[in-house]
């Protein structure tokens, strides 16, 4: 067997890494679908579509996290600091961007600059300060979550649907969400449920063939899509469906998706080209908000197959830098998270 052959020998899950990728592709369909400044959203059925991102991307984060046998300190100070020098990597382009590009004052550079190490500038980064938040929980009470994980996914599960059933009822009498004046980093309850969730679920196996599975992948797809917009855009009036998190049927649908690729099994060759897309999707999720806002390019199309084709524009170019990139030293650390 040869070296590179070898190399995709590994016990890699290739559906986990397969996951991670179809979360970036959704990431960038989330945020190419719409332009936030004239509140349009130009493919309802891409960037609805794209709505299974996060929970599963905290699915994955959890699945591979609550597997292990043990959460030290040691661990935890090492995805701890990890984070802190992507934030930090991050937070310096985000200034140079700001500067040099943007043509914005020192002042206001250096302000952005520490805005995107927050996570309000650029690059969404608000996640890992909800990771941060989850760690540390584990930290204190990881064996005991363990052994109680499908009574507190249970919990939040519950503890999810109240809120969306009290939103609904909130909407139909002339409000709004309940939870929309909390930061997503801090609906804990929600992000929790998921990463707990995907632990939870990981030994699920769908007997199904695979032709019925697919298809009831694609029959649930078409009614979290119809639901999100009957939901959002016509009830409520909104186009972001983020709010939904908490909802039945996205958490359903969440965890289908999750089930039916984790367990698919891959050929060597397959596998070699999902280990390519795997180690460069965070490459894309983590440049393809400044091409998008430099370029002004959620302003300039109008209809929703030019959308379609800048989400496939902006996830080949980015993918491709992230690529080239990542194969010069000390470079490419700034791409591994």
């Amino acid at each position: 067997m040869s070296e590179s052959m070898a190399k995709y020998q590994k016990p890699r899950e290739l559906g986990i890494d397969l996951l991670k990728f179809i979360c970036m592709l959704g990431v960038v369909g989330l945020h190419t679908q719409r332009d936030l400044a004239t509140n349009v959203l130009y493919n309802p059925i891409l960037y609805y579509l794209s709505r299974f991102a996060m929970p599963v991307f905290f699915m994955i984060n959890g699945y591979l996290i609550m597997k292990k046998t043990e959460f030290d300190f040691k661990y935890y100070k090492k995805k701890i600091l990890n984070m802190v020098r992507l934030l930090f990597i991050w937070g310096c382009i985000s200034g140079v961007y700001s500067l040099l590009l943007c043509g914005d004052s020192l002042k206001q550079a250096v302000f952005n600059s520490i805005k995107c190490m927050l996570g309000y500038y650029i690059v969404p980064f608000w996640f890992m300060f909800t990771f941060i938040l989850i760690y540390t929980i584990l930290l204190i009470g990881f064996n005991w979550i363990k052994r109680n994980i499908k009574l507190l996914t249970t919990i939040l599960i519950g503890v999810c649907l109240v809120i969306d059933i009290c939103s609904f009822v909130n909407i139909c009498n002339g409000g709004g969400f309940v939870t929309a004046s909390i930061n997503q980093r801090f609906k804990l309850w929600t992000w929790l449920m998921y990463f707990f969730l995907g632990y939870a679920v990981s030994e699920v196996k769908t007997n199904f063939s695979a032709t019925k599975k697919y298809l009831l992948l694609a029959v649930t797809s078409v009614a979290s899509c119809i639901i999100q917009y009957l939901y959002c855009f016509k009830l409520a009036g909104i186009i972001n469906s983020g709010y939904l998190y908490n909802n039945i049927f996205i958490i359903a649908w969440s965890v289908l998706i999750f089930v039916i690729f984790k367990n698919i099994r891959y050929a060597n060759k397959a596998g070699k080209y999902i280990l390519f897309f795997c180690s460069n999707s965070f490459g894309i999720f983590l440049m393809h908000e400044y091409i998008t806002a430099y370029f002004g390019l959620t302003s300039k199309v109008s209809t929703a197959v030019e959308a379609t084709l800048l989400w496939i524009f902006i996830i080949v170019v980015t993918l491709l830098l992230t690529a080239l990139l990542r194969k010069i030293p000390y470079i490419k650390r700034a791409f591994e998270y």
